[in-house]
């Protein structure tokens, strides 16, 4: 539907069709920024919490989450300048990005050595599909939680999120985060 048949629909007075329009403008008027930010490296997978020894719950993936969030931050400030701060050893972004957020994730799986050249030639032309760990979810969770509170203020900012696994020569992992400032 169009704007207009929710005006008459809602029977806006003219101080909200004012108010709405100027929103309208306001957010037609904000450019979208992007970090397209690249692994070199395979990705492992988020895994369960588990219960200690003192029935104490803790996360095995934590200190992979550092590994990976320490080198997400190198690249970014490398290739785009960004500002931050440090607190207990961990470095964040000094602004969180909080405004629409739609991130991409690429991850790509190494071809096995023990694929022949048929099933390597269909991979790399994405008609063989990835069937491999870590599952899609687990990738997605891993680098959502990497980047949560650091990158990005909260993930409940984050309106659409894609991710898609391939074959490829080497490991790798592409992310897009695109943001309106």
């Amino acid at each position: 539907m169009s704007i207009e048949k929710y005006i008459k629909e809602y029977k806006l007075s003219n101080r909200s069709k004012n108010l709405l329009d100027k929103k309208i403008k306001e957010i037609k008027k904000s450019k979208y920024k992007k970090f397209v930010i690249i692994l070199n490296r395979r990705v492992r997978g988020q895994q369960r919490p588990r219960v200690g020894r003192w029935k104490n719950i803790y996360d095995p993936s934590q200190k992979y989450k550092n590994k990976l969030w320490n080198t997400i931050i190198k690249k970014l400030i490398n290739e785009y300048d960004v500002d931050f701060k440090v607190k207990r050893n961990v470095k964040f972004l000094e602004n969180p990005v909080y405004k629409d957020i739609s991130i991409k994730i690429k991850y790509y799986h190494k071809i096995p050595k023990s694929f022949n050249d048929v099933k390597k030639i269909l991979c790399l032309t994405n008609l063989m599909k990835v069937d491999r760990i870590p599952d899609i979810d687990n990738i997605e969770k891993l680098i959502l939680d990497t980047m949560n509170k650091r990158l990005i203020k909260d993930d409940r900012f984050i309106w659409k999120l894609g991710t898609e696994k391939r074959w490829s020569l080497k490991f790798k992992c592409k992310i897009i985060v695109k943001y309106r400032e």
